[in-house]
């Protein structure tokens, strides 16, 4: 398959995290309008920096939130890349992929050693285990070997069959 032939699945709202950057967005304005005035009483320049410091947390918040969007779960004829927007990035090749099962909520597999999860606040939807460690890439360059990732999509029954097809191509 070509670039143009990729299945595009978001995870937006399954996974909760646009939810928490959101809510971090909004603790920030809160919290640094006050802190600049209370900080300037004592130090001006000392005021600004962490005003400053607040506008770059912003800017980077507003990144990660927007990142949902252009960086979504793909599916293509040899490779499963999951994408968390700008926070994680773990590409699977097809002959890698040892099972893909749907979770229904009973399981904890968040918190097994060499287990990623890609869902904050919500019950995963999918667990995929890999015959051998993959790495996963992080922001600021930070990598993780994970046998097992947990994830969403806000299309399950799409992904489904798209997994299918992706699973029984030879």
């Amino acid at each position: 398959m070509a670039a143009e032939d990729e299945l595009r699945f978001s995870n937006a709202e399954t996974s909760g995290y646009p939810t928490l950057l959101t809510f971090l967005v909004i603790a920030v304005l809160f919290e640094s309008i006050p802190a600049h005035f209370l900080i300037g009483r004592w130090s001006r320049p000392v005021a600004w920096v962490c005003t400053a410091v607040s506008a770059y947390a912003l800017f980077w918040l507003a990144a990660a939130i927007r990142s949902f969007r252009s960086r979504p779960v793909l599916v293509s004829e040899n490779m499963l890349i999951l994408q968390l927007g700008s926070l994680w990035r773990v590409e699977i090749p097809r002959t890698a992929i040892v099972s893909l099962t749907r979770m229904t909520g009973s399981e904890n597999a968040r918190r097994q050693p060499g287990t990623l999860s890609l869902v904050k606040w919500n019950t995963p939807q999918w667990q995929l285990i890999v015959n051998q460690p993959v790495l996963a890439f992080g922001a600021y360059g930070f990598r993780k070997p994970v046998t097992k990732v947990t994830f969403s999509v806000d299309e399950p029954s799409r992904f489904e069959r798209a997994v299918a097809v992706l699973m029984r191509h030879e």
